[in-house]
């Protein structure tokens, strides 16, 4: 990837780069086209939670946030293509994190079958 990894990644494995200054209006963006919700102004924190609890996959210039139990298949295919584009430690870290505690999850989930 020649870009920052910065952006939101869809639980299609859609991701949408942008800039560090933009992540938030792009939140709003993608919040209007694909969920037909009018932003309200100054609401962009909204539209970045909303995405979070649709199981998107949040990527500020630090870090990375995952609020959904499992990634979809297509998230985790990209997570592990991607993680060496982390644009710091910290996001790396995270991304780590959320991979370690996803295949937990998947574990449990097998075992519980």
């Amino acid at each position: 990837m020649n870009t920052l990894l910065i952006g939101f990644l869809s639980p299609e494995g859609e991701f949408t780069p942008c800039r560090a200054s933009d992540h938030m209006y792009i939140a709003s963006q993608i919040v209007q086209r694909k969920y037909h919700q009018k932003t309200r102004a100054h609401a962009f924190l909204d539209e970045k939670y909303l995405l979070e609890d649709k199981k998107y996959v949040s990527f500020p210039l630090k870090g990375c946030n995952f609020l959904g139990n499992i990634l979809t298949d297509e998230q985790r295919l990209f997570l592990e293509a991607h993680i060496e584009d982390a644009n710091n430690e910290e996001q790396k870290a995270a991304i780590e994190k959320i991979l370690l505690t996803d295949s937990k999850r998947r574990i449990e989930r097998t075992l519980k079958a």
